[in-house]
């Protein structure tokens, strides 16, 4: 055999080993990059169910509550939930040997900002710093702390116009849901005015198809929410603006409930056709009706 033949079978192999090659190329853990939201309320046309929704909250109980930095998990604990975000008391991001084995620090070279804890698995939330562009939602299996799913939210950080510096324009996630092959995702940034307006929305993906299937209106989420059968239940406050927890149609994100709070919603669980609310002052029980 020839020297530049085997120079030649040789460059292959190399090539061949490092992957560079295009069919030998794979990713199981490719990111998906969620397509750009709009700026204001909307409903796909893919969205066939617009059945009216009945189902309303009905307050039944209001009981006075104060949660310090010192215990953060005592409102969980009093009512016996789980945390909804996982970190340390006093801390906004987890330590690092505060949170489970298994959950990276970084993806994508980008450090970890928030732990949502859900039933079967973690949303993990990660976000580059002051006015650098990258964000990423990933989900973990709560047993096996494997990666399932990873979100690119490159689409989702800024608005088209805003009047303050980048980063104080930028759009935070304040929590995500997966049910039935819907992501759901509440996100917002600080001040409305800063960004016309446009900040505290509640969009709902269909992940087979990577559209957007609705968008609620703006400001009516920036909370933690629940999702059930034919609603869901977020909140939006912010300090000097009235506060209120939101009932949404689940199959379009129409606005079905409005309900005044006297602080925002700080965590929303739900329990035994119940729904409880807690703020930085109260906690609101409310029950479900239809």
């Amino acid at each position: 055999m020839g020297t530049a033949k085997k120079i030649t079978l040789f460059c292959v192999g190399i090539l061949l080993f490092l992957g560079c090659t295009g069919p030998i190329m794979k990713n199981d853990k490719s990111d998906i990059l969620l397509l750009k939201p709009p700026e204001h309320a909307y409903i796909s046309s893919q969205v066939k169910n617009h059945r009216k929704v009945v189902v309303k909250l009905q307050h039944i109980k209001t009981e006075k509550f104060t949660q310090s930095y010192k215990n953060c998990n005592k409102w969980g604990k009093q009512y016996g939930f789980e945390p909804s975000t996982i970190h340390e008391c006093g801390y906004i991001r987890p330590k690092k040997n505060h949170y489970p084995s298994g959950i990276k620090r970084t993806h994508k070279h980008i450090f970890l900002e928030k732990i949502l804890n859900l039933k079967s698995s973690y949303f993990v939330y990660y976000k580059s710093q002051l006015d650098r562009s990258g964000a990423y939602l990933v989900s973990y299996d709560k047993k096996t702390h494997r990666m399932q799913k990873s979100f690119d939210l490159k689409n989702y950080e800024y608005p088209s116009v805003y009047h303050v510096r980048r980063a104080w324009a930028r759009q935070l996630v304040d929590w995500a849901e997966i049910k039935d092959g819907i992501l759901y995702l509440a996100t917002s940034s600080g001040e409305p005015e800063a960004v016309n307006g446009k900040t505290g929305f509640l969009t709902s993906v269909d992940l087979k198809t990577n559209t957007i299937l609705w968008r609620s209106k703006e400001q009516t989420c920036n909370s933690k929410f629940v999702v059930l059968k034919d609603i869901i239940v977020g909140g939006y406050g912010l300090t000097a603006h009235q506060d209120y927890i939101y009932v949404f149609n689940k199959h379009n994100g129409k606005i079905v409930q409005k309900i005044p709070l006297a602080y925002a919603a700080t965590d929303i669980e739900h329990r035994d056709g119940k729904i409880y609310v807690a703020t930085r002052g109260y906690t609101y029980i409310f029950k479900i009706i239809k």
